[in-house]
């Protein structure tokens, strides 16, 4: 069973997405309830996680998020924002939502051992793992501003080398169609 989040998630918080104006969630939505699934993990949440995991984007100044080249310190600094911003977005629209939700949210750009953001945390959730997987993946396969969209394979490949635990890792590739050389 796929579940499609546009039916669970507040009116206002899908208004909100749609702002986006790409299905960069929703495509992450699909990836993190396959692997999800995959795992034994909650399909729901990880899809609702899926979805709304950019949502803080909605506070970075379009100049930012459709630069044609690499950002200034600055503009890295504003893009970074997206993931406090996100967080106090959900808690405006979507107060009930669960904590396992807020958490992966939190940390999709965490990496273990502390090389991520917001705040170089070492160890992620499961749910953040895998949340952190489907969207490098889906943003390296996805057109770009700034480069062209990378095939499945070269974006799986790229995805491996974040700092990702290797069983979310393999959990994508096995979901994405990749077998994962051993």
């Amino acid at each position: 069973m796929t579940l499609d989040a546009r039916t669970v998630l507040p009116t206002a918080l899908l208004s909100a997405l749609d702002c986006l104006g790409d299905d960069h969630g929703w495509r992450v939505a699909q990836l993190c309830g396959g692997v999800a699934l995959r795992l034994g993990l909650d399909v729901q949440v990880a899809t609702l996680a899926g979805a709304v995991h950019d949502v803080g984007k909605l506070a970075v100044p379009l100049s930012v998020l459709n630069k044609p080249g690499p950002l200034s310190p600055d503009e890295q600094q504003l893009m970074r924002r997206h993931v406090p911003e996100g967080l106090a977005i959900l808690s405006a629209l979507w107060p009930a939502a669960p904590a396992t939700v807020y958490q992966a949210v939190a940390q999709h750009h965490e990496r273990e051992g502390g090389g991520g953001y917001p705040n170089g945390e070492t160890r992620l959730t499961a749910l953040a793992a895998v949340l952190a997987a489907a969207d490098v993946y889906d943003a390296l396969q996805s057109h770009r501003p700034y480069r062209p969209a990378h095939t499945p394979a070269e974006a799986y490949r790229l995805t491996c080398q974040e700092a990702l635990p290797q069983w979310a890792l393999a959990a994508l590739g096995e979901m994405v169609g990749i077998r994962v050389a051993s």
